[in-house]
């Protein structure tokens, strides 16, 4: 990924919904650690099970829409024209409110509206083991690739102009 969408990468991570996994302390380490390219972590591995075994009896559903909230950033020009990468995992919610709670209290903010279409774009339910299961956090894996459709909207609430960002992402394989 180019500087530009490093930057949002690194700013986004570990900053939007699903801070209840940030509470038990590992996790910011773990992101550093994932950001230096270390390539395979208890994590990680752990990650790619959970998806193979929750996901193997899902049934395909319609798209439907995921939410990432990241407070006092704004995203680079180029971010919107090629996209970025996620170095670490990245959490997301299906509550906009969620993600906006995350976000508010500063002059900017951006939101990625994650388009999902298929189960295998949704990443892991972490629901059953996180702090706060009323957030219905889900966790994507390291190197998720946020590809921009090319629509953005704007809305100003509360004294925070908020950035919204509609992204495809795309799971490494």
């Amino acid at each position: 990924a180019d500087d530009a969408a490093a930057e949002v990468a690194a700013a986004a991570s570990c900053g939007g919904a699903g801070k209840g996994l940030e509470s038990a302390g590992r996790v910011r380490a773990l992101c550093h650690q994932m950001r230096q390219l270390v390539p395979h972590t208890p994590l990680t591995d752990w990650l790619g099970r959970a998806l193979a075994k929750g996901l193997s009896d899902k049934e395909p559903k319609a798209r439907r829409v995921l939410w990432r909230g990241i407070k006092g950033v704004k995203a680079p020009e180029e971010f919107l024209r090629k996209g970025g990468t996620e170095l670490a995992p990245m959490s997301s919610t299906c509550d906009l409110r969620v993600a906006a709670r995350y976000a508010r209290g500063v002059p900017d903010a951006l939101l990625f509206m994650l388009l999902v279409d298929n189960f295998m774009q949704e990443g892991a339910d972490l629901t059953f083991l996180s702090a706060f299961p009323q957030e219905r956090e889900f966790l994507s894996p390291p190197l998720t690739f946020l590809a921009p459709t090319g629509r953005t909207h704007h809305l100003r609430h509360d004294g925070t102009h908020f950035t919204i960002v509609e992204v495809v992402p795309h799971y490494p394989s």
